[in-house]
C-alpha cells in the first residue's frame, strides 16, 4: 500500500498527507465549504439556471454599439471590466464601512477612510476610459455612450428592454 511506504519513508510526509486527505474529506462532506489549496468538485459543477432578466453594459463608440464577437476575449474583458468596476465603487464603499473598518480596528490596524473609499468622479473616468478605449479598439473616439442595460430572456434569446440607465447614474 502506498501510504504504508510513505509512512516507512518519512512520517512527516505521512502526517501531512494523512492531514491533507482528511481536510478534503471534510471539504467534500460539507459541500459548500471551498478553501484554498483544497476545491470541492461541486464549485465547478452547479446547474446554472437561465435569469428572466440581465443587466449588461453597452458601449457606443462613435455611433456604434460594440459588440463582444467583434473582440477577441481578452479585449472585451478590457472594455468591459473598467465599466463593472466603476460600477462597483460603492458596493465596495459599502463594504468597507460595514466591514473591513470593523475587522481592521478589532486587530488595532489603521483603518482611515481615506485609503479605502473610491470617489464616483464620472467626468474623470470617462475622460480616463475614452483614451484607454481608444487604445483597445485601435480607433479614435469621437463620441463615447455608456449604459447599462436591462435584458429579457425570451424565446431562447436575449431581448433589449426600455430598462437603461447610464453609466454616471450607477455611482453616485
Amino acid at each position: 500500500m502506498f501510504l504504508k511506504q510513505v509512512y516507512q519513508h518519512s512520517k512527516g510526509l505521512f502526517t501531512a498527507m494523512i492531514i491533507f486527505i482528511l481536510l478534503q474529506l471534510f471539504i467534500s462532506y460539507n459541500q459548500g465549504m471551498v478553501l484554498s489549496p483544497f476545491y470541492n468538485y461541486g464549485m465547478y459543477s452547479e446547474v446554472f439556471t437561465i435569469q428572466k432578466n440581465y443587466q449588461l453594459f453597452e458601449v457606443v463608440q462613435n455611433g456604434k454599439r460594440l459588440r463582444g464577437q467583434d473582440f477577441s476575449p481578452e479585449q472585451w474583458d478590457r472594455i468591459m471590466l473598467p465599466l463593472q468596476y466603476f460600477s462597483g465603487i460603492n458596493k465596495s464603499n459599502d463594504l468597507y464601512h460595514t466591514t473591513v473598518k470593523r475587522l481592521l480596528t478589532k486587530i488595532n490596524i489603521s483603518a482611515k477612510e481615506e485609503n479605502f473609499i473610491s470617489n464616483c468622479n464620472y467626468r474623470q473616468f470617462e475622460d480616463w476610459y475614452t483614451k484607454y478605449l481608444e487604445q483597445v479598439t485601435k480607433e479614435p473616439v469621437s463620441s463615447l455612450s455608456i449604459y447599462y442595460r436591462t435584458y429579457r430572456f425570451s424565446n431562447n434569446k436575449l431581448e433589449a428592454t426600455d430598462s437603461v440607465l447610464l453609466l454616471s447614474q450607477l455611482c453616485q
